[in-house]
């Protein structure tokens, strides 16, 4: 009787082992399936729209929009707005998207900036950003635009030429040497006067419309290519 009182404890005390092996691992594993990817929202006002659209063409269970935009931003003062949020180093953050250089337009203007110093700007800024911590990845992935042309305002040409000889090639040179993935707004912009706002300056809804879809399909590619992110992306080789 007594040999078969301890045959039943056994028994039972191997099934309580097993119920634990079984359950702990498979909790474990739903609470890291549901962490979720975050992704900052960083640059000047052409950014400041971009979350909004976002939350609605990412699924909500699977990110979180960060917003770090502000208006007026350049490269040259994009630094000290990010030290004026020392909380943002503390965070957590997977994906980087990053729109500046609108704003370089006016200082190459005042020639308070130049071709050399823009560069050097805007790689402290990557470089501050890749040092913080993922929270599904190891390290952010930046995702790094081009700035869209000016349209129908005031010094428009001069402002192109700027943009287009000097402005975006020094981003896409940054971006194929940091090794980012490069989002390219120009060519669905130019000649496009209908995408913007009277002022010729900022995107109008339709505007803002075609920005973040350019971001969710490089947010996608990057997603789906951790490994290798390739510095240019081209509508043939997205996910749409």
């Amino acid at each position: 009787m007594n040999l078969k009182r301890w045959l039943i404890g056994v028994f039972i005390f191997l099934c309580f082992i097993f119920f634990l092996i079984l359950v702990f691992p498979a909790t474990g594993s739903k609470k890291n399936s549901t962490k979720k990817i975050v992704i900052a929202c960083a640059g000047d006002s052409l950014m400041r729209p971009v979350p909004f659209y976002l939350r609605r063409l990412l699924p909500a269970k699977k990110v979180i929009i960060k917003e770090w935009a502000q208006g007026g931003l350049s490269a040259a003062t994009y630094p000290s707005f990010f030290e004026a949020h020392p909380q943002w180093r503390r965070q957590k953050v997977d994906i980087i998207l990053l729109q500046l250089g609108t704003n370089d337009v006016i200082l190459f203007g005042k020639k308070e900036e130049d071709e050399n110093l823009f560069k050097t700007n805007l790689k402290k800024i990557i470089r501050e950003m890749k040092k913080l911590d993922g929270n599904c990845f190891r390290r952010p992935q930046i995702i790094i635009a081009t700035a869209p042309p000016f349209s129908g305002n005031e010094g428009e040409v001069e402002k192109n030429r700027l943009l287009e000889g000097i402005i975006n090639p020094t981003i896409r040179k940054l971006a194929e040497e940091e090794k980012l993935l490069l989002v390219d707004h120009w060519p669905k912009f130019k000649g496009q006067k209908d995408l913007y706002e009277p002022d010729g300056v900022h995107p109008n809804r339709e505007g803002e419309k075609v920005i973040a879809r350019n971001w969710r399909r490089a947010i996608r590619l990057c997603c789906f290519n951790q490994k290798q992110i390739p510095q240019k992306f081209s509508e043939k080789r997205i996910f749409d």
